[in-house]
């Protein structure tokens, strides 16, 4: 699956894409790239985000890392914001 969007803020528009990169068991994990449209067609340096919340609780997404994101596009960086499977395995 990939789906896509714009998202403005401050003075910088940028591409988001969700893309499907895990199933496990049940669980379907996501990233969500945001790049500026001129960096898709080229290389660029990369900051893998993996969000807070000691494998308890967090989305990739929350509204409050976008400016994060905005400042690192804005700087010529790609961001990935990745899921991860929350919750501790039981101990076997």
């Amino acid at each position: 699956m990939v789906s896509g969007s714009v998202y403005a803020q401050m003075d910088t528009a940028f591409i988001k894409t969700t893309h499907l990169f895990s199933v496990k068991g049940n669980e379907s994990l996501y990233l969500d790239q945001y790049a500026a449209r001129e960096q898709l067609a080229q290389p660029a340096p990369c900051v893998i985000f993996v969000f807070g919340g000691a494998f308890a609780r967090g989305s990739r997404d929350v509204p409050k890392y976008m400016p994060y994101f905005n400042y690192l596009v804005q700087n010529e960086y790609t961001v990935v914001s990745i899921d991860y499977r929350l919750g501790l395995k039981e101990a076997s």
